[in-house]
């Protein structure tokens, strides 16, 4: 790029340049004086017998003969052999004094060759008789300042049309002398800039140091520049219209006579950093999971025990009682852990989640109850949700995820306090085949975000947060939810004016919501409970008791079986975990359902996902229960099964 500029100079240099207008009268002084230092070839002839009169330096040393020898020849005998006559005619045609005429000949060379040459001669007088007075130009030369700037179109046309930036900075001046459409969209530069190229002291600003985010970055970049070293990394810009963007930055310094100056090569690198990126935060997130996926099932059981006892007391304590605030964040703390584990498992093993037709609305309105205690008396909740419901194809324990993480960004927001507005609508699809969406909206009146933070509100491990305040995985669980499910996710935000976020569901149905009354299970039934760890079996079996049912507790599948041998009356559904030590759960309910076609069986577990709900659906749609479990997730699970 730096010959580019120089080449360009020599390009506008004129093909073939004449002589100063020649006087009518020429002897051989005035000859010398004008064209002795003369370029280009000159020489003075006598038109009647083509004899040299006068020739300069230059026809000397392009033809590589001596001046002396020079003066003896004929210009006959410069040419070929066939050119005398033509010559002839040629210098007999111009008598008038400043006319200038055109001939192309070959003419010998020193080296004994011939080269195409264009001369151009005029009428004059040498010592008071006719004279021709002729300049050379060769037009091998003429065809190479023709492919010259050829060449130079071309690569102007490569500069300006390139699909990265180019360009030229001045460290001293601390200004662009050159540079490309490209650079000028990088840098977001003015619309009067892009007009052409300004000089430096009309350029308004330092368009490349008012690129650089970090300071460490431009710093970098000047030191490799005057220690005449190259630069080379990948740099966040922010452009004059206040985009972000990374670029891939390549400086090459040049020493000018302006003092040191650097050739710049500016690729945008957005998508690419942003992919790798993913990558990493990919690997991250597998590399979590395999570790959480190990601890998953023994740290739900904890967290169903402590959940569990947790319901059992609340269920036991009158219902002005001050415990049940206590009961309520147990059992808050509870999910929230259980968040946790379900969020590494998410983004890492990319399951199936066990989905149904899901109110939204209903959904809103029974985790609304929790939602107080963890927002905090400062906060208001302000619902605004309309008699119709909206089903959307989903699970509800990940829309309360969404929910939970919202709202603990929210309250976060507003250290102070202020009011947290959640509610729905159904958006009309533009297409007459789709039932459109449903938008759930939750906005906050907190401190608002500002650009950069927007822009990595939902990657994983990404806080603002002061450490051990956050984990910068509850925006990034909602935001992989939200796509899991088919949907989008919007946010609106402004320093000072809070923040709202709208999620879009596809829709599965609307219907007008009218109350339904809980079917109770009529009559006692008998429930054979196979759970290995002893905590859980007889937390779950309080559970069962509690709705009135009677417990066959079994601490493995094997003393399972033998009590299903042994039992006198019947035994009318089989409630059993999965990884339990020598025969599994699915091994024990396919053997039950052996012993009793047509057994109800719950399957229950610590490990969650696509791979469990297949395993089940080998049992004929065998229903699955995710561990930790709600007392009233179980109830509704035995109720439909024993109604």
């Amino acid at each position: 790029m730096s010959n580019l500029l120089v080449e360009a100079s020599i390009a506008r240099q004129p093909a073939c340049p004449l002589p100063p207008h020649p006087a009518a009268a020429m002897d051989d002084d005035l000859f010398d004086a004008a064209y002795e230092y003369f370029p280009q070839p000159v020489w003075l002839v006598d038109p009647a017998t083509l004899q040299l009169l006068r020739v300069n330096r230059a026809m000397c040393l392009e033809l590589g003969i001596g001046r002396m020898e020079l003066l003896k020849l004929t210009e006959a005998e410069l040419g070929a052999p066939d050119e005398g006559e033509r010559i002839f005619g040629a210098y007999a045609a111009i008598q008038d004094f400043g006319q200038w005429s055109t001939y192309s000949r070959k003419q010998h060379q020193g080296d004994g060759t011939f080269s195409a040459v264009q001369l151009k001669f005029s009428a004059v007088t040498h010592q008071n008789q006719p004279a021709r007075l002729v300049v050379a130009h060769s037009l091998r030369q003429r065809r190479q300042d023709t492919a010259m700037r050829q060449q130079i179109d071309i690569l102007k046309s490569l500069v300006a049309n390139a699909g990265y930036g180019l360009g030229r900075y001045s460290v001293r001046q601390k200004r662009l002398v050159f540079f490309n459409q490209k650079l000028l969209d990088l840098i977001g530069a003015s619309d009067e800039v892009t007009q052409g190229l300004p000089a430096l002291t009309s350029q308004p600003s330092d368009y490349i140091e008012e690129a650089f985010v970090h300071p460490e970055d431009w710093a970098a970049f000047l030191d490799v520049a005057r220690r005449g070293q190259a630069f080379q990394k990948i740099v966040l810009w922010r452009s004059q219209k206040a985009e972000l963007r990374y670029v891939r930055l390549l400086s090459v310094p040049v020493e000018t006579a302006e003092g040191v100056q650097v050739d710049l090569n500016v690729e945008d690198a957005t998508e690419a950093v942003q992919h790798e990126q993913q990558s990493r935060q990919s690997q991250k997130m597998e590399a979590l999971g395999r570790m959480a996926g190990g601890v998953a099932h023994d740290f739900n059981n904890l967290l169903l025990v402590i959940c569990g006892h947790a319901e059992l007391m609340e269920e036991s304590l009158p219902a002005e009682s001050e415990l049940r605030l206590h009961t309520t964040k147990l059992m808050i703390a509870s999910r929230q852990a259980a968040d946790i584990t379900g969020t590494l498992l998410t983004f890492s093993r990319g399951e199936e989640p066990l989905v149904g037709l899901l109110a939204l609305n209903k959904t809103i309105r029974a985790y609304a109850d929790l939602m107080p205690s963890l927002l905090g008396p400062e906060i208001v909740l302000d619902l605004k949700l309309p008699q119709e419901e909206f089903h959307i194809l989903a699970n509800a324990t990940h829309v309360e995820q969404v929910i939970l993480n919202l709202c603990i960004n929210a309250r976060d927001a507003m250290p102070e306090g202020g009011r947290v507005t959640v509610r729905t609508s159904h958006i009309a699809s533009r297409s007459k085949d789709e039932n459109g969406s449903v938008m759930l909206e939750l906005s906050d009146s907190g401190v608002g975000m500002d650009a950069e933070t927007r822009a990595h509100i939902f990657e994983p491990f990404y806080t603002t947060k002061a450490r051990g305040k956050g984990t910068g995985l509850g925006l990034a669980l909602v935001y992989g939810i939200v796509t899991q499910y088919g949907g989008s996710i919007e946010v609106e935000t402004e320093m000072g004016r809070g923040t709202t976020f709208r999620i879009f569901f596809p829709l599965g149905e609307r219907v007008v919501d009218s109350p339904t009354s809980r079917v109770i299970t009529s009559g006692k039934k008998t429930v054979l409970l196979a759970e290995d760890e002893p905590e859980i079996r007889n937390m779950v079996g309080e559970f069962v008791r509690k709705l009135g049912h009677q417990v066959l507790p079994a601490g493995d599948a094997e003393e399972a079986l033998e009590i299903a041998n042994s039992h006198d009356g019947k035994i009318d559904m089989l409630l059993t975990d999965v990884m339990m030590p020598g025969i599994n759960g699915f091994e024990l309910a396919l053997a039950m359902r052996q012993m009793h076609p047509g057994l109800p069986i719950l399957v229950m577990s610590g490990f969650t996902g696509g791979a469990m709900s297949r395993r089940a659906k080998e049992l004929g749609d065998v229903p699955f229960l995710p561990k930790p479990f709600s007392f009233r997730q179980l109830e509704a699970s035995l109720q439909k099964l024993l109604s």
